[in-house]
């Protein structure tokens, strides 16, 4: 199949803005050299085109190069081609994970086992398109798939969980347990993983955690072939425990993956980058803000040696660091560093990305804790027209501007007006995660904060009420 005529099938997939798939399978030793420049490319959004498909074609070198049976290299060529094709048509949504994508290509030939069944051509489309991170729909998506094989399973119900279908999702991962049992303990740690994220989605956390510990069992026990998927289980259960507010387990998760993954791929690959900033996150959370500027620090410099200075994970390492500097009470120097990186993100993703509104929130509390109320204001709008013009409706990020603006119209004394913006928030919060997601009960504290500020005491007590109700399914 040529390059082209996967766009076909890719593009139907590539529509909607980045979404990170929760469920990936990473190479069992450091990206190929020839691959690399692709890491820098990739970052540019579509910038450098030619460069992109030039080291995509540096990684169908490396798959020939490798030493795998002749059918292991086919399905990895193809999954090259699918890439290929993703980031040819629709360079904004998907070059940023490009080199994420074709890394894990390379590494399907040497992961490839004898039994394993050749993947249709709609599997290979659907799980490159959740490498990219491009699922918005994964019910929709996943219809492209017939394959009842447990592999397939995996991908479809990854497809689901990036698009926050928890019953479907974990629908399809027992479905693949049931099939595949014990005798692959790899891809059975995958799907017992997957069924835990989706009961962690569906908020329901105790049997979620118990899914992701036996997660954790199975992948121990495939020793040398089972190492990526226990540090995915270890990641998954350190985001379970943050998500608990139990940083200081979630931290000692993070730290058990980052070993392993050190051990193997060195101290330089990116994907230490990636844990060391989720270690960052948990030791911030914890209060320790020296050490978490030290982490990020870290996960900087490794980022800009491999991705470029201008990689939108390099940037998002910098936004770290100066929400640390801002949480450390320097907030001339935060303001600084915001500023940069809204230049940076601007220049090189496009005044309407979606990152940049995440800047321009961070500089709206600068400037409203510095009580320039106006000015804070303004960029929040600003923030809230590009969510509506570059997320789809029922994104979670969409509330986020509003929830954020309610209070600094309280300041401003436009009392009617923020309580207006505030239901607002609460509304997209709804809309996008469902009436018991714990962000429901920070849209429901902005709520009540405004109603407490304007008098409006039936407001207040409906919201405490809201609070109360979320937080007691959260427990459950």
């Amino acid at each position: 199949m040529t390059i082209r005529s996967w766009a076909l099938v890719v593009m139907v997939l590539s529509l909607a803005p980045p979404i990170a798939a929760s469920a990936q399978r990473r190479d069992r030793a450091p990206i190929p050299a020839m691959v690399r420049g692709l890491r820098n490319a990739a970052g540019y959004a579509g910038v450098e085109r030619d460069r992109i498909a030039a080291e995509l074609s540096a990684a169908m070198r490396a798959i020939d190069a490798a030493s795998a049976s002749d059918g292991c290299k086919a399905i990895a060529r193809r999954r090259i081609e699918a890439i290929a094709s993703a980031v040819t048509e629709s360079p904004d949504r998907a070059a940023s994970r490009a080199w994420e994508a074709a890394r894990r290509a390379v590494a399907s030939a040497g992961e490839c086992r004898p039994d394993d069944e050749a993947p249709s051509e709609a599997l290979v489309a659907l799980e490159v398109a959740v490498w990219l991170g491009v699922v918005s729909n994964g019910a929709s998506a996943e219809v492209m798939v017939q394959d009842p094989g447990p592999r397939a399973l995996f991908v479809r119900g990854t497809a689901l969980l990036a698009s926050s279908q928890w019953e479907l999702a974990r629908a399809r991962f027992e479905a693949g347990r049931a099939v595949v049992g014990d005798r692959d303990p790899v891809l059975s740690a995958d799907l017992a993983r997957g069924v835990g994220e989706a009961q962690l989605g569906a908020m329901h956390e105790a049997d979620g955690l118990r899914a992701i510990e036996d997660a954790t069992s199975r992948a121990s026990s495939a020793a040398e072939v089972g190492w990526r998927a226990l540090v995915d289980a270890q990641v998954a259960l350190g985001s379970a425990h943050a998500r608990g507010r139990r940083f200081a387990e979630a931290l000692a998760a993070y730290d058990r993956a980052l070993s392993v993954v050190q051990a193997r791929l060195g101290a330089s690959d990116p994907w230490v980058a990636d844990l060391v900033n989720r270690r960052a996150v948990a030791l911030g959370e914890l209060e320790r803000v020296d050490d978490a500027i030290i982490a990020n620090q870290s996960a900087l410099a490794i980022r800009e040696r491999a991705l470029g200075p201008g990689h939108p994970d390099a940037l998002i390492s910098r936004s770290n660091i100066a929400m640390m500097l801002q949480r450390r009470g320097d907030l001339a120097g935060a303001l600084a560093m915001h500023q940069q990186i809204l230049d940076t993100r601007t220049r090189v993703l496009g005044a309407n990305d979606p990152s940049v509104a995440v800047t321009l929130d961070a500089i709206a509390f600068i400037e409203r804790t510095a009580g320039h109320h106006a000015e804070a204001e303004a960029l929040l709008r600003r923030a809230i027209t590009i969510r509506e013009r570059s997320l789809p409706p029922g994104h979670p990020d969409r509330g986020r501007s509003h929830r954020a603006l309610a209070p600094v119209l309280v300041a401003l004394g436009r009392m009617d007006e923020a309580v207006q913006v505030a239901e607002r928030g609460v509304l997209l919060t709804i809309e996008a995660v469902g009436p018991d997601h714990p962000d429901v009960a920070t849209a429901w504290s902005t709520m009540l904060q405004v109603a407490q500020a304007v008098g409006r005491d039936e407001i207040a007590q409906r919201a405490q009420r809201e609070i109360a109700r979320v937080r007691s399914v959260s427990r459950r």
